[in-house]
């Protein structure tokens, strides 16, 4: 017998699981476990819970955001115990990410911070020969002559590929043609000669 009234409906619904709660939740646990292994339950489990939420998403995001306001706290003393218990598996896990990503986390911190993507990084190296084009030298993985991205620090635009000394050296001379071209005429004519 259905109800032709929906908040009649929802009501005696909502009577009933309140009445039968530890029932129901003892089915659902001891079904989840009978079929934690098949791949058509938890499909179509995962199926409800996305229509579910995607269908009261707001809802969920103010009661998520009024439950964690509510229980500031306890959350925090729950995340740090949780995080003091489980110290090295996070830092494995963490580290296992890292590693997995390396490149795409560097790729990605070198565009945020210089504006060079991956694929302008690349052309970049290969119109410069893999070489810099300040003192010429074949870049390596590490050391003074490991690629750097260097970029204007002011519009964060990318200007080019340095070895790490031509971009330190750029860097101490605050970017500023002027101040290069001082120092290269000082090199070239010091005031006391070359004694």
């Amino acid at each position: 017998m259905g109800y032709k009234d929906k908040a009649v409906a929802m009501a005696k619904r909502k009577e009933y699981y309140e009445q039968n709660k530890e029932v129901i939740k003892a089915k659902a646990k001891e079904q989840r476990k009978a079929n934690k292994d098949n791949p058509v339950f938890i499909a179509k489990n995962a199926a409800r819970a996305k229509v579910f939420r995607e269908k009261n998403r707001e809802s969920l995001a103010a009661y998520d955001k009024v439950y964690r306001q509510e229980n500031k706290e306890r959350l925090a003393a729950l995340d740090k115990a949780y995080r003091e218990a489980n110290k090295e598996r996070i830092a494995a896990r963490s580290k296992a990410h890292r590693q997995g990503k390396a490149e795409e986390l560097r790729e990605n911190d070198r565009l945020r911070r210089t504006g060079f993507s991956a694929s302008l990084f690349k052309k970049c190296l290969e119109m410069q020969d893999n070489k810099c084009p300040i003192c010429l030298n074949v870049f390596e993985k590490t050391g003074a002559k490991r690629m750097c991205a260097d970029h204007c620090h002011t519009e964060i635009k990318p200007r080019g590929v340095l070895c790490s000394n031509c971009n330190t050296a750029i860097g101490m001379f605050n970017d500023s043609p002027e101040n290069l071209m001082r120092a290269a005429e000082y090199l070239k004519n010091p005031p006391l000669g070359l004694l």
